[in-house]
């Protein structure tokens, strides 16, 4: 098997290479510190955290959820003279249950604590999956990564954002962790936490079920139970289901359109539909549908999603691999969501860890680990650069400022959007592929006679 000129460095120069690699660290550490420095310098109303805030002043209040985003926010924090959210919030009702404890304390202060935490929970994250995979990582390497890690994409919006999926990622490890030591009742309820907050882990409901874990099944149903039970005490289940049947459908809607969306669903629904997606807040972008006028298009947007669930069910059926078939569900979960913005790009942290400790067993085979560079580049780059590259492609220039850019791409020329949801299935897909990781032979000294 061809080697890549990385596993031939290691192998020729190992003190060379320990020395690369530390560098690399620390100079990505570096960067990393920038990006920090950067968040917290930033607009702190200009997050989505205000947005789970509010939330959960409303769901302590008993109020309408349902009310717009800009209204709780004048009526909760403070009045804004401009316009941050204007819609419905877009979380599910169970999410402001989490945070209630944070609607006690100052919204500048409760940001702050948040920011803090999201570090704290991805650093811990690290480590629980350098756990699940048994390799011993010391804290001072964990520390240095995450450090490092502020400048992959996906965390560095999470943390501006003052968004939830470092959470979340610590929750799906714990999850993880706890099935392989057999607390399958420990690890149902993790999971059944993680979707009380956000309905992106579902697909690891098909492990539980193929895998037999029907412990850790139910008590992720219990655990979803008792968290909608307790919120419709706070504000009513009509709140709830109105939540399910109007709010949701028709921000998904809208979320459909817009170009930040890198779920495989928008890739279907625009061939039949287009996109027009208007907001003073963000790009505006515009494309005519590739098909229509065929009563039979309308199945298209199921096609790639649904397919591709299929396709995953099967296979974790076939290897039989735990954790292979958990790298595979946590990663792409991701893309048949029917909405996933960048930052669930963190979830990819747990097929990376898998398939770099094969990489590492198999000495770094070259197509497989060039594979795996493209894979984690394409996630770990800045979804702009992509979008620069469809608007550079199409009209031969660049975006001055994306901010206000109105866009207008054809339909195949668009699918550059997508490079972070193709990285995101590569990756999954060689965590999941059938590796067999040669044993260190430890050789016994020879018995004295």
């Amino acid at each position: 098997m061809r080697q890549h000129p990385i596993g031939r460095i290691i192998e020729e120069t190992p003190n060379g290479a320990r020395w690369l690699g530390y560098l690399t660290i620390i100079s990505f550490s570096i960067l990393g510190f920038f990006f920090l420095a950067n968040n917290i310098k930033s607009d702190i109303y200009k997050k989505d955290f205000l947005a789970i805030y509010v939330l959960s002043q409303a769901v302590w209040n008993g109020g309408a959820i349902d009310t717009n985003l800009d209204i709780l926010i004048q009526k909760y924090v403070t009045h804004l003279p401009y316009s941050i959210f204007n819609h419905q919030s877009p979380h599910p009702p169970t999410m402001g249950l989490f945070f209630l404890p944070l609607i006690f304390i100052q919204y500048e202060t409760a940001r702050w604590i948040w920011f803090i935490f999201e570090n704290l929970f991805f650093i811990f994250s690290l480590k629980l999956i350098s756990i699940a995979i048994d390799t011993l990582v010391s804290w001072k390497i964990i520390l240095l990564t995450a450090l490092a890690f502020q400048s992959f994409n996906p965390l560095a919006l999470d943390l501006y954002n003052g968004q939830i999926h470092c959470f979340l990622l610590f929750l799906i490890s714990l999850t993880w962790v706890f099935l392989k030591k057999d607390h399958e009742t420990i690890s149902g309820f993790f999971w059944g936490i993680s979707l009380l907050i956000k309905q992106i882990a579902w697909p690891i409901f098909f492990l539980f079920l193929i895998y037999k874990k029907i412990k850790a099944l139910y008590a992720g149903i219990i655990t979803i139970t008792i968290g909608y039970i307790l919120t419709s005490i706070l504000i009513g289940f009509h709140s709830i289901f109105n939540y399910y049947f109007n709010t949701l459908p028709s921000l998904t809607k809208h979320y459909m359109d817009c170009p930040w969306n890198i779920s495989l669903w928008p890739i279907g629904t625009r061939v039949i539909n287009g996109a027009l997606f208007l907001t003073s807040e963000s790009v505006n972008f515009f494309m005519q549908p590739l098909l229509s006028g065929n009563p039979f298009y309308y199945v298209i947007p199921f096609l790639l999603p649904v397919g591709i669930l299929i396709v995953i069910i099967i296979l974790i059926q076939k290897i039989q691999n735990l954790d292979s078939s958990f790298a595979l569900l946590s990663g792409l979960s991701i893309t048949i969501n029917p909405i996933a913005w960048a930052y669930y790009n963190l979830f990819s942290m747990i097929p990376l860890a898998i398939v770099i400790k094969q990489l590492v067993a198999l000495r770094f085979p070259s197509f497989v680990t060039s594979m795996s560079l493209f894979s984690f580049f394409a996630i770990a780059i800045d979804q702009l650069f992509w979008m620069q590259m469809t608007n550079y492609i199409q009209t031969g220039g660049w975006i001055t400022n994306e901010r206000f850019a109105h866009f207008n791409f054809n339909y195949l020329t668009h699918l550059f959007f997508f490079m972070p949801t193709l990285g995101a299935f590569i990756l999954s897909f060689l965590a999941a592929r059938p590796v067999e990781i040669p044993q260190r032979s430890v050789e016994k000294p020879p018995r004295e006679e």
